[in-house]
């Protein structure tokens, strides 16, 4: 070690307050070095995770206003095809084209039909019937304007839906359904226009109580998205270009978050539409709650910062004042700091094995927890297994109903047919011989064996007949058409209504078990059709769309109150079990004065 020359100066001795400060700023210069590098690594990395977690929270609101969306549009376009459906009107639409009416009588017959079928729907503000010609024959309601005008291809059931429009101050959307004939021709185009106010009060009113919050639909026009109905409106001008490139993201088909100046804008396109989907929320609003986490952890991590900082000033200020004292006094001191560290150390052994036994007695909890989830889980599994089980046993049984049901009937069929047919064939055979034996003389008793034997004869055509009805013959060697037209004959007869059969395209090797229900359904159908209806016409219809029949019966009788009919009616019921077993449907429309439809369709 050099010696100083011996002209220095002697060195200033350091004062303990001195040596205090340097050791305080030291030690908080280190501690506020490991405090922000602590913080950088955990803070900023939670940050991006909690703004994703927020903007998937607004993604997944705008997903489900556009399924709610999506369902509006459906039930507009199912608004259309009922409409179409009305058998009457597209009757008369065809007298129109064979010349027999003319289309101002169709358009008063059809006038008032069409405002019943407004006022339905609320929703409905105007309906237009155009010829397959493209001319208008008969509307109602308010016009709508020729630029709204769709044509469905020809062939098949699609419906058009025109950009919105305003029709008499009302924003509407215009759905054009195709009306086909018996031969499955196209008759005329049905015009609905639709009213999107409950679209706009009840599905694109903005979720919460963020007032800065926007949601919009746009559809595609002349190659650019036009927003046509915003709530609230309007859209502010500063965040028109953002949502303009939201929606055409949309009307492109994709789906995502996109961010302007304060705000997030959430976009997804309207499933089985050709609409887009855009939702705002205040970037402020929708990050408060991740900004609060974070201040409140970084204000955690001040605290403790600061608690150091006091604790350790409060233990350096007698410790640096005692280092410049003699060896003994600074030993003293040393050991005396010593025993204080470990006790503290201690301590803190002591507080980090009871955070251990509550970090351990966390993780019991949560294994507790899982293992009750995954038991809840499985008693659900089970039950939904159940339930399917359930399900099955009910179809069987439904199955088994239905086949015992005409397995009676061909037994009793059988025994008309075989045993009671026989036995009175043999009895008129037996009269008739007695008829030949009479001697000269027995003229009166002749009399009364020939009438025996036209009862018998009588008796036997009805035997005969009731033998059909329980098992048609024709079913199994002719087909479905053929068994219903004998069917509709014998039915015309016995109740002298007017039936109008109409069929097309229906396979004569058609399924047989398909072609037993539709045909027990008919004559359910028509069954109740002349014993409850009081009706005039009864039109019946068989008709083949793609890959699926459909059986319609339609009276214009008294009808009925769907709701009043008792649910224990075996008719229904039984009618209902043989569109499930098949996979079909089965529905039906009645309403007192105005007739009853019921309408059953199965696949091919």
């Amino acid at each position: 070690m050099p010696l100083a020359p011996p002209d220095a100066a002697p060195r200033a001795a350091l004062s303990p307050g001195r040596l205090g400060r340097r050791l305080f700023l030291y030690f908080a210069a280190t501690l506020l070095a490991l405090a922000v590098g602590v913080a950088l690594a955990t803070i900023i990395p939670l940050r991006e995770r909690l703004a994703r977690s927020e903007q998937a929270g607004l993604a997944h609101v705008a997903e489900t206003k556009a399924l709610a969306v999506g369902e509006w549009f459906r039930h507009a376009e199912d608004l259309a095809r009922q409409i179409t459906s009305r058998t009457q009107i597209r009757n008369v639409l065809e007298e129109v084209y064979a010349g027999r009416i003319s289309r101002e009588e169709f358009a008063a017959y059809a006038r008032p039909r069409l405002l019943d079928a407004m006022k339905r729907s609320g929703d409905v503000v105007g309906i237009t019937r155009l010829s397959r010609d493209g001319e208008p024959v008969a509307s109602s309601g308010e016009p709508i304007p020729p630029s709204a005008w769709r044509m469905p291809p020809v062939g098949g059931g699609k419906v058009l839906v025109s950009p919105p429009v305003r029709l008499a101050g009302r924003l509407c959307v215009v759905v054009a359904a195709p009306v086909n004939g018996r031969d499955g021709r196209r008759l005329a185009t049905d015009l609905v226009a639709v009213d999107t106010a409950q679209l706009g009060e009840k599905i694109l009113r903005p979720p919460g109580g963020d007032a800065t919050a926007r949601l919009a639909l746009a559809a595609r026009e002349d190659g650019a998205a036009r927003a046509f109905l915003a709530e609230p409106e309007p859209v502010p001008a500063a965040l028109a270009p953002a949502m303009d490139q939201a929606l055409s993201r949309a009307l492109d088909g994709k789906a995502g978050i996109l961010s302007a100046a304060d705000t997030v804008i959430a976009y997804t396109p309207v499933a089985d539409t050709d609409w887009g989907l855009a939702l705002t929320a205040d970037s402020r609003r929708l990050y408060a709650p991740v900004q609060a986490e974070l201040a409140a952890m970084l204000a955690s991590t001040a605290g403790v910062y600061a608690l150091c900082l006091v604790g350790f000033g409060i233990l350096l200020r007698p410790l640096a004042g005692r280092i410049l004292l003699e060896a003994r006094e600074l030993a003293a001191v040393v050991a005396d700091k010593t025993r204080q560290l470990t006790e503290e150390l201690a301590a803190r052994e002591q507080a980090e094995k009871a955070l251990q036994e509550a970090r351990d007695g966390l993780e019991r909890r949560v294994e507790e927890r899982t293992r009750r989830l995954a038991e809840a889980n499985a008693e659900l599994l089970a039950l939904h297994e159940r339930l399917e089980g359930e399900v099955e046993e009910r179809k069987a049984l439904s199955r088994e109903l239905i086949n015992l049901l005409e397995g009676v009937r061909l037994d009793i069929s059988r025994d008309l047919h075989d045993h009671t047919g026989q036995l009175l064939t043999t009895l008129r055979l037996s009269l008739n011989a007695a008829q030949r034996e009479l001697p000269p003389g027995g003229e009166g008793c002749r009399a009364q064996l020939a009438a025996a034997s036209e009862k018998v004869d009588q008796v036997l055509g009805e035997i005969k007949a009731m033998a059909r009805g329980l098992r048609p013959d024709t079913l199994d060697y002719f087909g479905l058409v053929p068994s219903l037209a004998a069917l509709i004959d014998e039915q015309r007869a016995a109740s002298g209504l007017d039936f109008h059969f109409f069929h097309n395209e229906i396979p004569a090797d058609f399924d047989r078990e398909k072609a037993l229900a539709l045909y027990r359904i008919a004559q359910e159908a028509l069954s109740n059709t002349i014993r409850h209806a009081h009706a005039a016409n009864v039109h019946v219809s068989l008709v083949r769309r793609d890959d699926r029949i459909t059986l319609s019966v339609e009276d214009d009788g008294a009808g009925f109150v769907p709701a009043a009919r008792p649910v224990t009616s075996l008719g229904l019921t039984l009618m209902r079990e043989r569109m499930l077993q098949l996979g079909g449907t089965l529905a039906m429309e009645s309403a007192p004065g105005r007739g009853t439809h019921i309408a059953a369709e199965v696949a091919l």
